[in-house]
């Protein structure tokens, strides 16, 4: 969505918005490094974009009227519920890592799919992209 605000023309803001955002992270890095360790990195990126992400779409929806698809808020909302659920079995059992990786091999399918279906790529790609779309159901646009 920061690069729709720089499309619209308003590249102060953008850059406002980004360097903000590497301020955020930054500074949670820098002051927290010493107790935290390495894992504020991830922390400092999860807090920064639970804060980027309304903004951006304020701005966005403000500046060109945008706004996500029923379709994207059923994807959004089921990939977060299936990496909380996998997240839980990480920390439960055994075969966590597996269904993490099973997981993930099936984001990538369904990836895959969308984006050959969206830039209609032929080739083996293509065809590949298509095999995805059957394997997932993806058909739809």
């Amino acid at each position: 969505m920061g690069f729709l605000i720089l499309a619209a023309g308003d590249g102060k803001t953008y850059f406002l918005t980004e360097t903000a955002a590497w301020l955020v992270i930054a500074g949670l890095i820098t002051g927290l490094a010493p107790t935290m360790g390495l894992q504020i990195t991830g922390i400092a990126y999860l807090v920064n974009y639970a804060l980027y992400l309304p903004l951006m779409y304020w701005l966005a929806r403000r500046r060109i009227g945008f706004q996500w698809s029923r379709s994207v808020l059923f994807l959004s909302g089921a990939t977060f519920a299936i990496c909380v659920g996998v997240d839980i079995m990480v920390a439960l059992t055994r075969w966590g890592m597996l269904v993490g990786c099973l997981a993930a091999a099936v984001f990538a399918v369904f990836s895959l799919g969308r984006i050959t279906h969206m830039s209609n790529l032929g080739g083996p790609i293509g065809r590949l992209g298509a095999l995805a779309r059957q394997l997932t159901g993806g058909n739809r646009t």
